[in-house]
């Protein structure tokens, strides 16, 4: 009796937790859409709403446009992050990178099947490329999640990949797991991971993961670039190359010194 008295408000939860990573994924919607999406009653839909809205994690944008969420919950998941201890050691790597190459730096973490994009350095040149900071997005297509994915326990990658709806985002996707695994195995061999506009089109980059002292795939970094500024296994791709490999391996020696003094 006392389970069912719980049951309701936690169905509350959880539907009013899918209507945040539902506006998390598609931006702007409006009471109608997410009813249908989730298969939630409108009149549910619009309570739930009003309930987030008024702690903050939602707000409407116009009777026609629709909720939005807000930055409060990237704001915790920055804490959070900052908590961890990666993002702030991160920064003179990033940098670095960033100084070095006059592109696009990306840190990105492993949720799942999902690829979380932590932080983020412009490039200052006129054509910028990327995804913003805390972007979700899948692991398979992308030079970040190839990296992390590569070096993990092959075991545990075959339980993440069959979760995944693989989908052929531009020509150049991958979407067979066995030529993902043949993948794996070359980025192992080069130490890193290429992204050749297989999640957006235009969009390349080199990766590397960033291990642990428990040899841990806990981070990636990347160098992303328009494929119209540099050709494939260009000279400056290969340089690209050697100069993420060799400050993913710097950082993850810092790691290891650090032993674990962080979480991850």
């Amino acid at each position: 009796m006392e389970h069912s008295k719980k049951n309701p408000p936690v169905l509350s939860v959880i539907k009013a937790l899918k209507i945040l990573e539902l506006l998390n994924e598609k931006g702007t919607l409006t009471i109608s859409e997410i009813s249908a999406s989730l298969k939630i009653n409108k009149s549910t839909v619009s309570r739930l709403l009003s309930t987030l809205s008024e702690g903050g994690y939602t707000k409407r944008i116009s009777r026609n446009t629709g909720y939005v969420n807000t930055l409060k919950l990237f704001e915790m998941g920055n804490r959070e992050v900052e908590r961890l201890g990666i993002w702030q050691m991160a920064q003179p790597y990033l940098k670095h990178l960033a100084c070095e190459t006059r592109e696009t730096i990306n840190l990105a973490i492993l949720s799942g099947a999902s690829l979380i994009y932590i932080d983020k350095i412009e490039s200052p040149d006129a054509v910028r490329v990327g995804l913003g900071s805390s972007k979700r997005v899948p692991a398979y297509c992308t030079g970040l999640g190839k990296a992390m994915l590569a070096f993990m326990e092959k075991e545990k990658v075959k339980k993440i990949l069959s979760t995944v709806d693989f989908v052929h985002f531009t020509p150049t996707t991958i979407t067979s797991p066995e030529l993902l695994f043949k993948n794996f195995e070359e980025i192992r061999e080069r130490g890193v991971a290429y992204d050749d506009c297989e999640y957006e089109e235009g969009l390349a980059c080199v990766a590397a993961p960033i291990i642990n002292a428990r040899d841990e795939v806990v981070a990636s970094m990347s160098i992303a670039y328009p494929r119209s500024r540099y050709g494939k296994n260009s000279s400056e791709e290969r340089a690209f190359s050697n100069l993420i490999r060799n400050v993913t391996h710097s950082f993850s020696l810092d790691l290891r010194y650090m032993g674990d003094n962080l979480i991850f």
